[in-house]
């Protein structure tokens, strides 16, 4: 059978396990809701990178600081801005991961019957069966040389 009609029926059969748990989805993996501030955080990693490369001291020929013009100064706040935001983004993933997530989903593990971790291992072992074929394959099969 396909591994679509497998994970259905493991859905249909006991999806409803994950419904008291509001971060864990039918398969027991984690909402999309948890990861906004993972990405958020490497988009302000960026950001910061950038803000902080932009606002940094500018020398004349003689090797002396200029004096920071209104815009470098509002770009070096902003970057401590963008660094502090960028701290806490991870701090609220790591927070919404491993004190919120972790729990639920060990609970909603530990509540399912035996045949459904079965089939939810069978399921993840299907799943890799899938996933692109390795170079040793790929070579074999003189794909590439």
């Amino acid at each position: 059978m396909s591994l679509d009609y497998d994970k259905i029926q493991f859905e249909n059969s006991y999806g409803s396990y994950a419904s008291n748990y509001n971060l864990i989805d039918s398969f027991g993996k984690k909402k999309s809701k948890i990861s906004v501030p993972l990405y958020a955080g490497f988009i302000l990693v960026i950001l910061t990178i950038i803000s902080f490369s932009s606002s940094k001291d500018e020398y004349d020929i003689n090797n002396k600081k200029k004096e920071k013009t209104n815009f470098k100064k509002f770009l070096s706040i902003i970057s401590w801005i963008l660094l502090i935001a960028t701290i806490y983004s991870f701090s609220y993933y790591g927070y919404l991961y491993f004190v919120l997530y972790l729990p639920q989903y060990n609970m909603w593990f530990k509540n399912l019957p035996n045949e459904a971790k079965e089939a939810l291992k069978f399921l993840e072992e299907s799943k890799a069966k899938l996933e692109l074929p390795t170079i040793d394959y790929l070579t074999y099969h003189n794909i590439i040389r």
